[in-house]
């Protein structure tokens, strides 16, 4: 494909924040229909991208990571031992 950058490029460049969650990021992207977004600090300089796959396994894993402890439950206490 002979099309220059320039001719594709969304401006301005929306950008994420490192203390940005994995929910607000996700919802710029679905938002403004972009796959990806560079992370960038607080002198603008730019840290690294999340994709839209980024996000994807990131809220899969918190949700697996909940149903684990969810099923877990709580740890019974070394006093309750022996008691019915």
């Amino acid at each position: 494909m002979n099309v220059d950058i320039s001719e594709v490029v969304h401006e301005p460049v929306m950008t994420a924040r490192p203390h940005q969650t994995v929910g607000h990021v996700r919802d710029l992207m679905t938002r403004h229909r972009v796959s990806a977004l560079p992370v960038v600090n607080t002198e603008e300089e730019p840290i690294g991208m999340i994709t839209s796959s980024d996000s994807a396994h990131d809220l899969l894993s918190l949700v697996e990571e909940h149903r684990f402890t969810a099923k877990q439950g709580p740890t019974p206490s070394k006093r309750s031992k022996g008691r019915t």
